[in-house]
């Protein structure tokens, strides 16, 4: 008596329906292949988003540069764009400005130059200006909610120290 759960295994048929099953397999894996990737992920030299990830991988590259390099960076964006108000050059220096470090950071002037961009058409660099932006935008109001507190902390020990000189006379 055969067992229920026995599978009969037919060579014969094995070898007409392997090629298929290959076949249907790779189907998918073909299809993905014909079709062009998303608009957002595409890179066209030229293009907005290029200029996007170029001002990315410079400001990568800054960040990560000793001060002299840094210093070089900047000089040149700022020439650049001194020489063509273009949204490459803009892009650029605006990411250098926004970078956190003492030699390049200057939030003010990056904000300035953010703002068009960010006001401007909908596309890549609007959407890395606005994030930029936030970030920027952010990092003032914290800084100036910082320096509210040391002066505050100041004047509390001016006030300490009036009144020790008081009590000890």
């Amino acid at each position: 008596m055969k067992d229920a759960t026995m599978i009969h295994f037919d060579p014969t048929a094995a070898r007409r329906w392997l090629p298929r099953l290959a076949l249907i397999a790779l189907l998918p894996l073909a299809a993905c292949q014909s079709l062009p990737p998303p608009a957002s992920m595409t890179t066209i030299p030229g293009t907005e988003g290029a200029r996007v990830l170029d001002a990315l991988a410079l400001g990568q590259r800054a960040a990560q540069a000793g001060g002299d390099e840094q210093k070089r960076e900047l000089t040149h964006a700022q020439q650049a764009y001194g020489r063509d108000k273009s949204l490459e050059n803009r892009l650029n220096l605006a990411t250098l400005l926004a970078l956190p470090t003492p030699t390049l950071g200057d939030d003010a002037r990056a904000i300035a130059l953010l703002e068009p961009v960010a006001g401007g058409t909908p596309g890549p660099a609007r959407d890395y200006a606005g994030y930029l932006l936030a970030q920027l935008r952010e990092r003032v109001r914290e800084t100036k909610s910082s320096r509210q507190l040391k002066d505050q902390v100041d004047a509390l020990k001016s006030l300490e120290r009036q009144f020790i000189e008081r009590g000890g006379r």
